[in-house]
């Protein structure tokens, strides 16, 4: 082989692995430019991280003196929270100095209790039961009290044959309840359930973390007649 063809055959076998390298280059960019894309297209599609519904404490306390404190005391008795059945279900969790009374400070404090744990939507189950017979059929509505209603959503759901419905506000994955006070009202399609427990309610709730770690069982007796006509 003479020199010319000695030159022309390096340099054919130079070109070709440049060619390759070039080529093998362009695949892998191609490679990891397709997985950038499918990444960044699942997380697009991903919901996003669920938060506490932000609740401004002290606001919220200052509302519920001015929703309940008939006498003018700044303290909350049970008769005056007779229309928040929320907090008087919850009373020996809210009432931290154990003297009867809901002060402003104390409603704030569980504001913050809900707010400084991790758990953002909690699954809650309801049991109603006509005697001991479980109200199949039965619409369940968490409705927040008064004071809560601008930073937290109701949520509903119907009572199965077993007993018990699983609330949740609605479009919310997970599913489940936000932390708070809430009534909890019943009503029925063919039975007619007592205004107690529905339009005038006396059944209340309390939704907190302590009820993701365990199915303790939320049980409501109610009473129902047969609708009219």
């Amino acid at each position: 082989m003479n020199d010319t063809s000695a030159i022309q055959s390096t340099g054919q076998s130079t070109g070709q692995s440049t060619g390759r390298a070039i080529g093998t280059s362009c695949l892998v960019a191609l490679a990891l430019l397709s997985l950038t894309l499918f990444a960044t297209s699942g997380c697009a599609d991903r919901p996003g991280r669920i938060h506490h519904p932000h609740i401004d404490a002290g606001d919220a306390a200052r509302e519920a003196l001015v929703q309940y404190d008939t006498d003018g005391d700044q303290l909350l008795s049970q008769q005056e929270l007779q229309t928040c059945p929320g907090i008087v279900r919850s009373m020996s969790a809210v009432d931290t100095d154990g003297d009867g009374l809901v002060s402003e400070s104390e409603i704030m404090h569980r504001v913050k209790f809900w707010q400084a744990d991790s758990t953002a939507r909690v699954p809650v189950r309801i049991h109603i039961f006509v005697g001991r017979q479980p109200l199949a059929g039965a619409q369940v509505e968490l409705i927040p009290e008064v004071f809560l209603q601008p930073y937290l959503e109701a949520g509903a759901g119907t009572v199965g044959s077993s007993g018990f419905a699983s609330i949740s506000m609605p479009e919310t994955d997970p599913a489940g309840m936000a932390c708070g006070f809430y009534q909890v009202r019943v009503t029925h399609p063919s039975l007619q359930v007592a205004e107690k427990y529905n339009e005038n309610t006396t059944l209340g709730l309390e939704v907190n973390a302590d009820m993701a770690t365990g199915w303790t069982p939320i049980v409501f007796q109610v009473e129902t007649a047969r609708k009219a006509g």
